[in-house]
């Protein structure tokens, strides 16, 4: 017992202090139609000033019960309080931040922290319709924001960690300048800068600084806290993999399909490119796979999120070119098989299994990556839902590709207080002869294990197509139809909510009713040690070329599974090909300080973060 307590009273210790640290000095709402400071250092003077003598108008963001003071040029939050009382002035490091919707952009700047002297401002200036400029009266930089700062509420900030100055929308960097800042000791002045020329124009809400530099992780999770968040595709060669990145996008296909940077379009991610030049090559149509991003929960289903994508098109009125036809026909559990011959974005739900078809998403024509476009996917009926938004591309024709350069989720969307997160919690790839021999065996017709893997192998590269790394696994022997065996894997814990790979060969029509040929997943639902054959899967159609597939395994969370390659089949056609087996799970993981405020008893971390008043 006195090693419990001893655990909690130290756990306790470390989250105060962590706690403690992000506490804000100065955090102005509005939320009960007043102005209010929540920080941690005493503001004087905090008032509301109008040139005209009108009353401050509040307005609600969607966003819980936040509220915002609108702004419009005559008017602004004041306060007699100077940059030292919140230990940010010189060159120490600091953080300003705001929830904004801008109704004007052009040289109005958010907030006066510093002075109008060289190196001694610290503010933002909505300098266009998606220009975020970090404004310093020297060492100034334009920075362009993955959606117009008039679109929707957003969560911006302005970070100096000592040398270098950065600029956050929803947590993501929109870019930084190295200057070495003298942050002057003017006044607080929210909504205000220099005239009321200059001054901001639109919503303002949830006023904050810290006297540390936050980082972008800790900016995205109050990003979540806010309920909202924007998945971009930045540095988009480190972030995509079988592992996921830093902004939990997660590539069936690992770096093969999915690039970044298609045709100039910075930041964006593409399918079906040439690999080492980066633009569209229409022999790489025919790669197929699932691009899977973060998670969330829906706790708001008025909203829509929205997508800025490229690439192939809608079919035509005429029926004319080689276009998309939006999916309609709900085909398989999962409804993946409803996707064939169509690329573009769609949201899966991890509840009911499937992927939604009503909200898949395309362009409105075949548009390189230069021609992103804007469009929008309702939500309604989806409340308490899990999304995962996802890139498809199924289409193995001239224009089978798509690129996506962002998803925003509106702030207000989503549930607070967790992070989703999308991981792959095992995979097979097929990729060395020491992964295959250690986690593969064969077995005999009644299911005993044999000393040796003999009627099957890793194949040979230059005859299949589409595998993924630098094998896959299929019959042995010259004749692969000849081949006939039972491939088994070792038994593995179901930790995931789907099951991804790459499958070729012979097709289920194939089998005449008598299953002779097929990948399969046994399970023991009971935990008695029982067996049975759940799923099965063929290629939808005989090929070499690997296709996609998934199955829905979230209900069998838990339980003891393997997996089986039956091939009893010794004519046309009579084996099945297997690469890049992935185990994805989107599921709710607390912050790991909240993790510690758990097993410390205490509150989580979400509800510490934003402060409300009792």
């Amino acid at each position: 017992m006195f090693h419990r307590i001893v655990s909690i009273l130290f756990l306790t210790l470390i989250c105060s202090a962590f706690v403690a640290a992000q506490e804000p000095k100065v955090h102005i709402t509005f939320n009960d139609d007043s102005i209010v400071n929540l920080g941690t250092a005493t503001v004087s003077g905090l008032s509301f000033y109008d040139q005209e003598g009108d009353a401050p108008v509040y307005v609600e963001t969607g966003i819980g019960d936040i509220k915002a003071i609108k702004l419009d040029g005559t008017n602004y939050v004041s306060t007699d309080t100077s940059t030292t009382a919140f230990n940010i002035e010189g060159a120490k490091p600091k953080t300003v931040m705001a929830i904004i919707k801008s109704d004007q952009t052009g040289n109005y700047s958010l907030w006066t922290v510093g002075n109008t002297a060289d190196y001694q401002d610290f503010t933002i200036k909505v300098n266009g319709a998606d220009i975020l400029m970090g404004q310093h009266w020297n060492g100034d930089y334009n920075t362009t924001a993955p959606y117009p700062t008039t679109y929707d509420w957003a969560l911006v900030a302005l970070t100096y960690d000592g040398t270098t100055s950065h600029i956050y929308y929803n947590g993501i960097e929109t870019g930084s300048n190295t200057v070495a800042l003298n942050t002057g000791t003017g006044n607080l002045r929210v909504g205000y800068w220099n005239a009321l020329g200059n001054s901001y124009r639109g919503g303002i809400a949830e006023f904050q600084i810290y006297d540390t530099a936050l980082s972008a992780s800790d900016l995205k999770a109050m990003t979540r806290d806010y309920g909202g968040m924007t998945l971009t595709f930045k540095n988009t060669q480190e972030l995509i993999g079988v592992n996921g990145g830093a902004d939990g996008w997660i590539a069936s296909n690992g770096k093969q399909m999915f690039t970044g940077n298609r045709s100039g379009s910075e930041g964006s991610v593409a399918t079906n490119l040439n690999r080492s030049s980066n633009v569209y090559n229409q022999s790489n149509d025919t790669f197929t796979g699932v691009l899977w991003g973060e998670a969330f929960k829906v706790a708001d289903d008025t909203k829509s999120i929205s997508i800025q994508i490229s690439g192939g098109g809608l079919l035509n009125s005429d029926g004319t070119a080689a276009h998309f036809v939006a999916p309609t026909t709900e085909t398989g559990t999962t409804n993946v098989q409803s996707l064939a011959n169509v690329a573009g974005f769609i949201l899966y739900d991890v509840d009911q299994g499937k992927f939604l078809l009503d909200t898949y998403r395309c362009s409105s024509k075949d548009q390189n990556g230069t021609a992103i476009e804007t469009q929008t996917i309702s939500l309604e009926g989806l409340a308490g839902h899990t999304l995962v938004p996802t890139v498809v591309d199924f289409a193995t024709t001239s224009w089978g590709m798509t690129a996506l350069k962002s998803v925003f989720v509106p702030l207000g969307t989503a549930e607070t207080g967790t992070l989703l997160q999308t991981s792959v919690t095992k995979s097979w790839t097929f990729d060395s002869m020491d992964e295959f021999t250690s986690n593969w065996f064969e077995v005999d017709a009644n299911g005993n294990r044999l000393d040796a893997i003999t009627n099957f192998r890793l194949g040979a590269p230059g005859t299949c197509n589409y595998y993924v790394g630098g094998n896959f696994m299929t019959a042995n022997g010259n004749s692969w139809d000849a081949t006939v065996g039972t491939l088994r894997s070792e038994t593995f814990k179901i930790t995931g909510d789907v099951i991804e790979f790459l499958i070729d060969g012979g097709a289920a029509s194939l089998n005449n009713g008598t299953n002779d040929v097929e990948f399969q997943l046994w399970v023991d639902q009971e935990g008695d040690d029982v067996f049975e054959k759940l799923f099965t899967a063929n290629r939808s159609s005989s090929d070499n070329a690997f296709e996609y597939q998934l199955w829905n395994v979230s209900e069998l969370r838990g339980a003891d599974a393997y997996f089986q390659i039956y091939d009893n089949r010794n004519t046309n056609w009579g084996w099945v090909g297997l690469d890049n087996i992935q185990m994805i799970s989107f599921h709710y993981v607390p912050e790991p300080a909240t993790w510690l405020l758990l097993l410390g008893g205490l509150f989580g971390l979400g509800a510490l973060r934003l402060k409300k008043r009792a």
